[in-house]
């Protein structure tokens, strides 16, 4: 027998199936077409969203570079940091004012410049069919962290003990009561051995055999004859000073002084006529001042000064002579008008290059000890003493005794160096070492001081709160083959002071002091807090203190503060 099968049935279920099938194609047809629109938009959307995150990726690059390379153009000035931030922003396809593009540099604090990019019209592929333009702009902010200010927080630097009183000759121009500095600003000859503390003019160094000086080759040569060595750290550009007036400065012309400016030995050197002679060679002290750069050395001329001197001990005529006036006369003792800055910008900062050349013999080179200051108003008029610092603790310096706001203070101070005679009487002196801002914050402060400590003690550090800091303090070689001090080179860690007193080994042949860091770099590393606007309440000036052994300091240094760390950074 066979199995039955109901073929018709089957047959009907199947020619039903085929009857239905248009009706269910076009229902696919249609629910397909109902979706490939959102289906296409939200294709479009992603890849037009994508195409933004890459087209805002490409802009924040942009702005990045161009924050960076125009605040480092912000010490020429507002206009010279937009301009060179518009190149940059051009340079990685960002072209002011080309479809739409924008491109705005904007000043925001002294040392900070906002750089703004907008794209008003990204590319869209499928988008602009449901909406309109898209813009993307996106900013960075820079800041350009300048060298550290040493010295003072005030409108003088390196008066010395001259006496108080605003007279032309043989004064500091400070107010009665106010504190003495009790330090000279100084520069040597460049026939001066290194170890009489200069660290960039001195040619040589290693001249002084069997009790006497050994001779200066002239002119300079990388190669000297046996016993002369070439100083390291010779520099022909010597050292910059700064005089900067604040982002709310409007006191007028600002005229910057000097005091006793040529090398005019004195016998024996005193109080008011700071000069060393130590032998009849005389040499060339140059003054130069600079217009704002981001690098002070190249600044453009201003004003150039060449003064010639006298080996002949109290001489009075000539560069020798006394001033008659701020604007006449010599320059011996007394203060002369250096050069006016008719319309300073506020928040500029122009530089003093000073520098030494031209000896005239091969003899030991003598000292020239100057003092710098600033003040408000044309050439030819008084000086008026202040302090650009809102914390200044003496009485005397503060606006309600100057009348001078802190904004309308122009300070001077020191860049990158300071080469001082510092002199002081007394169990102990402090002096300004450097101001130390919020931007700093958790960094490492390095202090390089070379040939320090004659006639001293020890030597501590104190940060702005009036505290006594710890430190790490290390000597770092200057010569190939140094002999090591006695206990070694270092690093010396969570040290408290620095014994200057007494003799040392050495760094090598043919020197003429022993004492212990006689022609050697000595090198203290502080780490800064983190926060030190709230470690410090604002505060920002650091000092060196000098305790003394014999009641008295006469110590020929050079001093250099600097903050490790990249001085052009994003931080927005």
């Amino acid at each position: 027998m066979g199995t039955n099968v109901d073929i018709g049935a089957r047959g009907a279920r199947g020619s039903n199936r085929r009857h239905r099938a248009p009706r269910d194609r076009g229902y696919a047809i249609a629910l397909t077409a109902l979706l490939l629109v959102p289906l296409m938009a939200f294709t479009g959307l992603a890849v037009d969203v994508g195409g933004w995150y890459a087209r805002a990726a490409a802009i924040q690059r942009a702005t990045d570079a161009a924050a960076l390379g125009g605040v480092a153009a912000l010490p020429l000035g507002p206009s010279a940091a937009s301009t060179a931030a518009l190149n940059v922003a051009a340079a990685n396809g960002f072209v002011n004012g080309v479809n739409g593009i924008t491109v705005v540099a904007t000043k925001v604090g002294p040392d900070q410049l906002r750089v703004t990019i907008t794209d008003p019209d990204v590319p869209q592929f499928f988008t602009g069919l449901f909406r309109g333009n898209v813009s993307i702009a996106r900013s960075s902010v820079a800041e350009y962290v300048p060298s550290v200010r040493m010295g003072s927080p005030r409108n003088f630097l390196g008066t010395s003990y001259l006496p108080a009183g605003s007279g032309l000759t043989g004064q500091s121009g400070l107010p009665a009561g106010a504190p003495q500095e009790f330090f000279w600003l100084s520069v040597n000859s460049p026939c001066a051995m290194a170890e009489d503390g200069d660290l960039l003019s001195s040619w040589y160094n290693a001249m002084w055999v069997s009790g006497s000086f050994a001779g200066c080759t002239r002119p300079r040569t990388p190669s000297p004859p046996s016993p002369q060595i070439v100083n390291p750290t010779y520099s022909p550009d010597g050292y910059i000073y700064g005089v900067k007036v604040d982002e709310g400065y409007t006191g007028g012309p600002v005229t910057i002084q000097v005091y006793d400016a040529a090398y005019c030995a004195a016998s024996p050197p005193g109080a008011t006529r700071p000069d060393f002679r130590l032998s009849n060679a005389v040499f060339t002290t140059v003054y130069t001042v600079r217009a704002p750069a981001p690098n002070p050395y190249d600044g453009s001329l201003l004003h150039q000064l060449s003064l010639g001197g006298s080996s002949e001990t109290d001489a009075n005529s000539g560069v020798c002579a006394t001033p008659s006036s701020f604007t006449t006369g010599g320059y011996r003792g007394g203060w002369r008008d250096l050069y006016t800055i008719a319309s300073p910008t506020p928040g500029d900062t122009y530089a003093i290059q000073v520098r030494t050349t031209d000896p005239t013999n091969g003899n030991r080179g003598s000292v020239n000890n100057f003092a710098l200051r600033a003040r408000t108003g044309a050439m030819g008029g008084g000086f008026q003493s202040c302090s650009a610092d809102p914390f200044e603790v003496v009485p005397q310096l503060r606006p309600a005794s100057t009348g001078i706001s802190a904004a309308n203070c122009p300070n001077v101070f020191a860049l990158e160096n300071m080469s001082v005679f510092a002199n002081a009487s007394g169990s102990a002196a402090e002096f300004f070492l450097a101001s130390i801002g919020q931007e700093h914050s958790g960094k490492t402060m390095v202090i390089d001081l070379f040939d320090p400590g004659e006639g001293g003690d020890r030597l501590r550090l104190i940060d702005p709160n009036g505290n006594f800091v710890n430190f790490t303090y290390r000597i770092v070689p200057r010569y190939s083959g140094e002999a090591a001090p006695a206990g070694g080179f270092g690093p010396f860690a969570n040290q408290s002071q620095v014994n200057i007193s007494a003799n040392g080994d050495q760094p090598g042949p043919n020197r003429l002091s022993n004492a212990r860091y006689n022609d050697r770099q000595l090198q203290l590393i502080v780490q800064l807090p983190p926060d030190i606007n709230v470690a410090y309440a604002g505060r920002t000036w650091w000092r060196v203190r000098y305790d003394f052994v014999s009641g008295t300091v006469t110590d020929r240094t050079t001093w250099s503060v600097t903050v490790r760390g990249d001085p052009v950074r994003l931080i927005e």
